[in-house]
């Protein structure tokens, strides 16, 4: 700052205030969590909301856990069953009332507390649906900015602790499925033999332990162990496919993952029969994987037998 001194000046250091005063954040949670279990698409599953406040909640206050995306089946309004098993205190159950309330407009879960009772400020508790009631939905990100949980007052009109983000939720991954295939034959002469090559790409890894299925709608073969050749034969078990001949089904086990989405691979299925005829992109020639629910898709590309005479 300038001085009596003219054009020099004083400098001074940065020092830290020696006293402010203490502002109030107010309610609000000190964690929350979301899981569900089985984390998978479209699944039946628990869904389990784990907080921890940092006040003081009581007189019946509602905490109201935001689940956008999912559904409960039926799609109705509704009362709720929960437990408490999942809390470290086995007396947990005895702060909340019975039955939660699900409101399926506002894809909305709250649990009461009861009357007269106190949930005190850094208390962790864990409530859990019951099995089958709940379905997610294709995909869920970590820790979901979404799902969030807020308390109100006993008649819902006053806002306790507004909406809040979760600290940390589980992860759902997408449903596989595939977004390119094809089958092409060595020849398309009507029940000749012929090598198959079947391509495909898909939207996750194919995983060990995974289980591709293939309908071959007509197809025959003289085994029911069909070899396969090809640079990712090697991934899947024995280096086989199990056919199915009365269903038409070729049954893939993967025992080492397929990065197939990367990139378009290949594998080919020896010595199969052709039908007497396909049409160009037959509609009934399917594939489809072993994840729950996953959607059945039919072949995107394949060439025509016999004049697509059926």
């Amino acid at each position: 700052a300038p001085t009596s001194l003219g054009a020099e000046h004083i400098s001074i250091d940065d020092e830290s205030i020696l006293s402010t005063p203490h502002i109030d954040p107010g309610f609000q949670w000190d964690f929350l969590q979301v899981n569900f279990d089985p984390p998978v698409a479209l699944a039946l599953a628990v869904i389990e909301l784990t907080i921890r406040s940092a006040n003081d909640l009581g007189d019946r206050c509602r905490i109201i856990l935001h689940t956008p995306l999912v559904t409960r089946m039926p799609p109705v309004n509704a009362d709720i069953g929960f437990n408490t098993n999942a809390s470290s205190d086995p007396n947990d159950w005895m702060y909340f009332a019975h039955l939660a309330r699900w409101d399926n407009g506002k894809r909305t879960i709250t649990f009461f507390l009861r009357e007269n009772k106190v949930l005190p400020k850094g208390k962790l508790v864990t409530l859990r649906t019951n099995p089958g009631e709940f379905r997610l939905p294709t995909h869920v990100a970590s820790n979901w900015n979404n799902l969030t949980v807020e308390a109100r007052s006993s008649d819902g009109v006053d806002g306790i602790i507004q909406p809040t983000s979760v600290t940390q939720s589980a992860r759902v991954p997408k449903l596989r499925a595939f977004l390119y295939s094809e089958l092409v034959y060595y020849n398309t002469v009507p029940n000749a033999r012929t090598h198959v090559h079947f391509s495909f790409r898909t939207n996750r890894p194919m995983f060990a332990g995974t289980r591709i299925y293939l309908r071959l709608s007509g197809f025959q073969a003289e085994v029911i162990e069909v070899a396969l050749q090809g640079p990712i034969a090697h991934h899947f078990q024995n280096q086989i496919a199990k056919f199915d001949l009365p269903a038409n089904r070729l049954e893939f086990h993967v025992n080492r993952t397929i990065f197939s989405v990367e990139n378009n691979v290949t594998v080919t299925l020896l010595d199969l029969f052709l039908p007497p005829a396909l049409y160009t992109n037959d509609e009934s020639l399917l594939v489809w994987n072993s994840d729950p629910d996953c959607e059945i898709q039919s072949i995107e590309y394949s060439p025509e037998v016999g004049s697509g005479q059926k």
